[in-house]
Order: C-alpha cells, then structure tokens, then sequence
C-alpha cells in the first residue's frame, strides 16, 4: 500500500475513522476500490449493508441486509 500513494491517502482516511483498524482499512481499500468516489448511501449496497425489502404485489414485509460482496461483511 505504500508504494501507491492513491492506496495510502484511502487507507490514511478510512484508518482516522474511530474502530477502523490497519486489516478492516486495507480490506475496504483492496476489495472496494470505488469507496473514494461513492456516497454514503452508494457504498452501503456494494458492501452489502443496505437494508433491501422484499416486496410482491401488496405484501410488504422487514427489511433486510444481505447481498454485496461477502468479503466486505
């Protein structure tokens, strides 16, 4: 990572964030290269993360989290 300076100005963002530790940043980094260039609400649905709801005709029904690449999860 610290040969490429793109890498390493990602990985110095994500590693400010509180709880964010040198393995989860370099796994977001390496496995989610579009993290710079999404929005919140953009990056949760690759990550798996947005609640999705499953709905037919009326039925309605909870929203779940599932989908997305699994190595993020």
């Amino acid at each position: 990572m610290a040969a490429e300076p793109d890498l390493a100005a990602r990985q110095a963002i994500l590693l400010s964030i509180p709880g964010v530790a040198e393995i989860t940043a370099a796994t977001l980094v390496i496995e989610m290269p579009e993290i710079g260039a999404l929005d919140q609400s953009e990056a949760a649905c690759p990550a798996g993360l947005a609640p999705q709801t499953p709905q037919s005709g009326q039925w309605t029904g909870r929203a779940f989290v599932h989908g997305g690449r699994a190595q993020i999860r």
